[in-house]
C-alpha cells in the first residue's frame, strides 16, 4: 500500500506535461498587439467589418464624437445638485420668487431622476468605447483617446464643477 506521502508526489508530479505554446500572442482568436491597417474584421459585433477606406474613416470620425459625447454624459453626471429648502418666511415673499423656488425645487428633483439614467448611458457607452480600443487598431484607439481628451477639455476643464466633496468634513 502506498504511503499518503508517496502518493500526494505522485499526484503533484507534472513533468510529463507540456506548456502551450504563447508565441502567437493571441487569446481566443483575438490579437493582443496594436495593428495599424485600414481593416478591421470585427468591429463590437461579427457583422461589422470595416473593409474599405471609406468605412475605416467613418468608423475614426463616430468613434471620436461618441468619445467626445460620453464626456458629456461625464460632464452632466457630475453636475452638483441642490434642491433649495423652503423656509418659513418664504411664505410672506412675493408670488414670483415663490415660484422660481418651486420651480427650482422641481427641477433639482427631475436631475434625481434624470442622472441615473444619464449615467447609465455614459457608463454603457464608456464599455463599448473600451471594447473599441480593444480592437488593437491604432486609428480607431487614437480617435477614442483624441475624442475623450477634446471632450474633457470643452466640457469638464472649462467649468468649475470639482469632483465630489468626499473629504470636505
Amino acid at each position: 500500500m502506498n504511503s499518503p506521502i508517496s502518493l500526494m508526489k505522485t499526484m503533484m508530479d507534472h513533468s510529463n506535461h507540456t506548456m502551450p505554446d504563447h508565441s502567437n500572442h493571441t487569446m481566443g482568436g483575438m490579437q493582443m498587439y496594436f495593428v495599424a491597417t485600414a481593416t478591421v474584421p470585427h468591429l463590437l459585433f461579427e457583422t461589422v467589418q470595416i473593409t474599405e477606406g471609406w468605412q475605416y474613416a467613418l468608423a475614426i470620425i463616430i468613434c471620436f464624437i461618441l468619445s467626445v459625447f460620453n464626456q458629456f454624459l461625464v460632464f452632466l453626471v457630475k453636475r452638483k445638485v441642490t434642491i433649495p429648502k423652503k423656509k418659513d418666511d418664504d411664505e410672506f415673499r412675493d408670488v414670483d420668487d415663490h415660484k422660481r423656488k418651486a420651480r427650482k425645487r422641481y427641477m433639482a428633483y427631475a436631475w434625481y431622476i434624470a442622472k441615473p439614467i444619464i449615467y447609465l448611458f455614459q457608463n454603457g457607452l464608456g464599455y463599448l468605447l473600451m471594447l473599441v480600443t480593444m480592437t488593437y487598431n491604432v486609428g480607431l484607439f487614437l480617435a477614442v483617446i483624441a475624442g475623450n481628451t477634446v471632450g474633457w477639455t470643452v466640457f469638464s476643464m472649462t467649468s468649475n464643477i470639482v469632483p465630489e466633496d468626499c473629504c470636505a468634513n
